[in-house]
């Protein structure tokens, strides 16, 4: 799997083009050298399957890229969209279906239940160790409910799931260190998902996946916003 080219707008330059690597065995060794035209590395540390990327705080090639200043760098992390942990943790992590087993999106995916404590503390400690290896921002992936499927047969169907999302994300905010960026990918409606006024509110950037309307996400965004900086349209969508 290749790069996927971003384009992040900030007040000083136009823009700022980094490569997403879509997949978390990607190799990073073609990406130690700095490019004059790219300025930031964007790598999966989790995958949209639950794959995580192997021993990553040992390779080497990633040190490298970290310790990189003239480069900002970006972990990309699948939150809630994680088939390989819901199903070999169904009761701890897995969001259930009213019959108590693994619910099934319209697609066959599975996800982890926002609402478990156990499924918060596992993504909140590989943020955390993001964050602590050097990464210059964290950007959540999936950070949603499902949006398709039998909806009605999620067990924690009635409960506030915006609710849970934006507890979810200030406690994530306050267990990062100083200076570290918390941004978002924006996935689903005000159905699943958080809204773009809220996502605003509680993400330093809304990265935009490939076929979403940028300016009707202009739009939503509050007074004071500054979508120069603070939005970002990826080029192209990086494969599940």
């Amino acid at each position: 799997l290749g790069p996927v080219d971003v384009t992040i707008d900030q007040p000083e330059r136009k823009s700022v083009l980094g490569y997403l690597l879509t997949a978390p065995d990607a190799d990073l060794t073609p990406y130690l050298a700095p490019d004059g035209d790219l300025n930031a590395v964007a790598v999966t540390l989790k995958g949209a399957d639950g794959q995580l990327r192997t021993d990553w705080q040992d390779d080497e090639a990633l040190k490298s890229i970290l310790a990189d200043e003239s480069r900002h760098t970006i972990a990309r992390i699948s939150c809630f969209l994680d088939g390989q942990s819901a199903r070999s943790q169904v009761k701890e992590m897995g969001l259930e279906n009213t019959g108590g087993y693994i619910f099934y999106d319209a697609t066959n995916r599975n996800w982890l239940d926002p609402g478990k404590p156990a499924a918060r503390e596992f993504l909140l400690d590989l943020i955390r160790q993001a964050a602590e290896a050097g990464f210059d921002e964290i950007l959540l992936d999936w950070f949603c409910y499902p949006a398709e499927g039998e909806l009605d047969a999620i067990a924690n169907g009635g409960s506030d799931h915006a609710q849970i999302l934006a507890d979810f994300a200030q406690s994530l905010r306050s267990g990062l260190p100083e200076g570290v960026a918390l941004s978002v990918t924006l996935r689903g409606s005000a159905d699943n998902a958080l809204t773009v006024p809220r996502l605003a509110e509680l993400f330093d950037r809304i990265y935009l996946p490939g076929g979403e309307d940028a300016a009707a996400v202009r739009r939503q965004l509050p007074d004071g916003y500054d979508p120069e900086t603070r939005l970002v349209v990826t080029a192209a969508e990086a494969p599940a």
